[in-house]
Formats: C-alpha cells, sequence, structure tokens
C-alpha cells in the first residue's frame, strides 16, 4: 500500500491504513475499522504492526522489484533491451528526475516501527516477546533509514559531489510515532552524519535484544552485524565495518557458501531464490499471499520462466560483461557461467540474470537483503582501506570469492601482488561482478565519488548530470512539509 503524503510522515489515519495492510487477521473486526486503542495496547494489535513493515519491503515500488532493478540501471550493470514493455525506460537513459521513489513507504514502515517501541512495554506481551519485538523494530528502523538516507543524500565522504558547494542534509529523522493530528509534525532534513548515527544507535539498540534464534526471514543478531558492517562501510569507518563483518563470519551462523550449492538455480534444491545457503536475511512470499505477478522482479529481469515468459527488459550492459570477463558469449567465470543467459531477443543479442529463476511460483522468489558475500566484501574493502599489514587480509578475502568463481586469485606477495588503490579497484570489481543485478551498483559508486560508465553516456563526477544520481523529493512531499530542503539540481 502506497502513502500519497508521509512526511512527519504521516495523517491521523495512517495507523488505520497500516493495519489494513497486514496479511494477518486481527480476530474478526473488519480490517477498516480497526480502533487506535486495539491497535496500540494489544499484543496482536502490535504484532500485526511488526508484519505490516515486512509486508511492506515486498511490494514491487520497493525490494520486491525497484530497489533492485533501478539502481542497477542508473549506473553501469544493466540497460533496457530495445524491444521494451516500456517499463524503467527513464532510469535507464538516467532522465533527471527518473529513481526509485521508497520516501512514502520507509517513513510509513519507521513510523510502525516508532508504534512498536513506544507502546510494546504496555502490551500483554510476554518479556521475552516485548525484547524480540523491539529488537526487530530497531534494526528494521536502522535498515529504512538507511535506505533513506543512501538514496536520498550525498555520501558521507563526498559531500561536495564535485559540484562546487558541499552539500550535508540528509532525512529528518523520526522517533516519536504518529497517533494522532496532534502528534503530527514538520522536522527538517537532520544532517548525513546526525542520520547515521541514529542508524548505529538503532543497531546497538538491536544487538542487545535479538539472539541467532528464528529463521532468516525476521531480524536476528546475524543480520544486525551484517546490516552494521554496510553500513560502516558506507560511513567510510573502516575499522568498525571490518568488526561488524568479522563477526557475521566468525559466528559462521551463514557461512559462505561452496561452489557446490552457491550456484544452484535447479528446482530439486535451495535455488537463489528459495532459501539460498547465503542468505543472512531475506523477504519470503508466502503461498496466498499476495505477490506483484507481471510486476515482479523476475519479470523485469529474465525471459524463459518456468511456466512463463517474463518481459526481460533489463540487460547486462557491456561493462559489467567485461568485468566478468566475457568474450562474445563466453566467460571462465562461473557468475556468468550459471547465472546468466544468452539469448535473442527482437534480433537483439541479450545477456539476462537467472539470479530469482521463479522456482517456487511467479512473483514469489525470495529476496536477499543481506548474505555472506556481500559481508566478506565489505571486510576485504574495509581492511584494503585501511592499507599495511590489513591489505593481505584482504586479498585473502576477495581470493575466497575469486576461488569459487572459478577464475584467477590474487597473488599475495611478490612483484604482482596489488596494494593501495590498484586493490581497492580490484575489490570494487569484484564486488561489481558478484552482487550484480541486486541493487548495490548505483550506491557503490556515489559513495566512492566515481564516474558511471555506461551506454548512452557516461556520467563524470563533478558534473552537474551527477546530482541525479541523488534520488529527488517528491513535490508532494515537499509541498507537504515546507521545511524540506530539496536536493541540488532539482
Amino acid at each position: 500500500m502506497r502513502y500519497k503524503y508521509f512526511n512527519k510522515i504521516a495523517i491521523f489515519a495512517s495507523l488505520v491504513l497500516l493495519l489494513s495492510n497486514c496479511k494477518k487477521p486481527l480476530e474478526t473486526t473488519p480490517k477498516n475499522s480497526l480502533d487506535l486503542t486495539f491497535a496500540l495496547n494489544t499484543k496482536e494489535g502490535l504484532q500485526a504492526t511488526l508484519t505490516a513493515i515486512y509486508n511492506s519491503l515486498q511490494t514491487s515500488g520497493y525490494y520486491g522489484r525497484d530497489f533492485l532493478v533501478v539502481p542497477e540501471l542508473l549506473a553501469d550493470n544493466c540497460e533496457i533491451t530495445t524491444g521494451n514493455t516500456n517499463r524503467f525506460i527513464t532510469q535507464g537513459n538516467n532522465t533527471p528526475g527518473a529513481h526509485v521513489n521508497i520516501w512514502a513507504e520507509a517513513y510509513a514502515n519507521i513510523n510502525r516501527a516508532n508504534i512498536i517501541l513506544s507502546f510494546i512495554d504496555n502490551s500483554q506481551s510476554s518479556a521475552a516477546e516485548k525484547l524480540q519485538s523491539k529488537g526487530e523494530a530497531y534494526f528494521l528502523r536502522a535498515l529504512m533509514y538507511h535506505n533513506l538516507v543512501k538514496t536520498y543524500a550525498r555520501s558521507p565522504l563526498f559531500l561536495s559531489s564535485g559540484t562546487g558547494a558541499s552539500f550535508d542534509l540528509g532525512v529528518p529523522i523520526i522517533t516519536a510515532p504518529v497517533i494522532d493530528g496532534a502528534s503530527i509534525t514538520y522536522p527538517k532534513r537532520n544532517t548525513i552524519a546526525e542520520v547515521y548515527t541514529q542508524i548505529i544507535q538503532d543497531v546497538i539498540s538491536a544487538n542487545s535484544m535479538l539472539s541467532n534464534a528464528g529463521v532468516a526471514y525476521r531480524a536476528r543478531k546475524v543480520a544486525v552485524h551484517a546490516l552494521a558492517s554496510r553500513v560502516q562501510l558506507y560511513n567510510g569507518n573502516w575499522v568498525e565495518s571490518e568488526r561488524w563483518a568479522d563477526s557475521v563470519i566468525l559466528q559462521n551462523v551463514v557461512p559462505l557458501a561452496p561452489a557446490s550449492n552457491y550456484f544452484n538455480t535447479t528446482s530439486a534444491a535451495p535455488s537463489w531464490g528459495n532459501g539460498h545457503a547465503e542468505t543472512i536475511f531475506a523477504l519470503s512470499y508466502q503461498t496466498g499471499e499476495p505477490n506483484p505477478g507481471g510486476e515482479g522482479l523476475q519479470y523485469i529481469y529474465y525471459r524463459n520462466l518456468p511456466t512463463l515468459q517474463g518481459y526481460a527488459d533489463a540487460t547486462t550492459q557491456l561493462s559489467l560483461r567485461t568485468a566478468m570477463g566475457v568474450v562474445g558469449t563466453t566467460s571462465p567465470d562461473l557468475r556468468f557461467v550459471n547465472l546468466v543467459s544468452v539469448q535473442t531477443k527482437s534480433s537483439q543479442q541479450v545477456f539476462f540474470t537467472k539470479k530469482w529463476p521463479g522456482l517456487r511460483q511467479l512473483g514469489q522468489d525470495d529476496i536477499m537483503i543481506f548474505r555472506t558475500s556481500e559481508v566478506l566484501l565489505n571486510r576485504a574493502e574495509a581492511r584494503a582501506r585501511q592499507g599495511g599489514a590489513k591489505e593481505a587480509l584482504a586479498i585473502a578475502d576477495v581470493n575466497m570469492i575469486k576461488s569459487r568463481a572459478g577464475i584467477p586469485i590474487l597473488a599475495l606477495a611478490g612483484p604482482g601482488v596489488l596494494t593501495g588503490a590498484a586493490l581497492i579497484s580490484e575489490i570494487l570489481k569484484e564486488r561489481r561482478v558478484e552482487l550484480a543485478y541486486e541493487g548495490h551498483r548505483l550506491f557503490d559508486l556515489v559513495r566512492n565519488g566515481l564516474d558511471v560508465n555506461k551506454n548512452p553516456s557516461n556520467i563524470v563526477f563533478g558534473t552537474n548530470a551527477y546530482n541525479f544520481l541523488i534520488a529527488p523529493i517528491l513535490q508532494a512531499d515537499v509541498d507537504a512539509n515546507p521545511q524540506i530542503v530539496k536536493n541540488p539540481g532539482y
């Protein structure tokens, strides 16, 4: 469900609307007549509010499609096929203002998390249930704030974006719930540094409350540590990013998957889109739940689904194929061999990803948000950026990824050993290939202040076009809160 305006981000009716979005029924009361007392003070009402956050993330406007597809198109990993269905053409062309739009959904979820944190202690939940709910709410709020700040704000390391004066505004921090008209406020955008401070505070709170019990489809301690590693990498805090990543890997709750099950895309065993071996935290679509159907992720990315033809509008750009070592239509890289399909579409030779193969049901593949390979690459980059003795450790990390992919590993010593900027560049290349089609590429380029080298034209750091790699805050949201300052260029 979308919220037209959610800038402090709500109207008084938002709580009733969010509860109507839950997929778990609350007694037999009609969902459009739930009263606030029941929602805010009962175990069932607050649990439904928590469930609604997970459900909201599944929509096609968020992780169900756009938040994975659009960052690849805005960057240099994917492009739109010539025979397309008119989807995402403006994003593929980097038309100013064409981006993802998660502002309203993310703030609706933040409000849900705030409701849980404010009211759970007064509910009939047990002490253990209260602790678990609060831990999940802190984790999800931290995830929402990081998604917002990396989408709508500049990198903490490149506040000027090379275009003159720095611009350090992030997004509004809201920690009190909106439950009636009197609780609506109109906050200004906090600085990027303040937003990252808030995210880390939430991460620390979640870490103190959660364990590793449960499943990968709900927040647990290992997922908190994976989020912290990602956040600190974006924040340029290399020591802390390494520390959190190290914790994930040493816990060994979700080990790095070997090639034997990493590349499994058959229906006989867990596949990329169904309980993958590297899943730290994912969204799971259950049978009977509403799903994006023809607007789902796999329809955009892949053509030969098991039972139906996908649209296959997004294909792999030449520069990504080059990074994969592709010559013509072949490569020794097992990530290309097993996870890319070479086909002809409307007389065009195209290269489609086979991640999320639609093996369970169309539109219902699991969506991995955190997985072990990303965390290992977080650690590799964080170590390389610290330099010195950490560089050998970084090489060992990235070699685990290369070895599984069946490509030559890096030298650990000797005249050919990579150091400094050359090593970091190699790690970023491996990150590009390993995490391709998963929505990371745009944000990796922006956080590092790197040019976007793509077809049809490059986007160079320091030009006005680079501003449009940051999403616009919609005019409707600005109108709803006159304190909001637009991003440069809009």
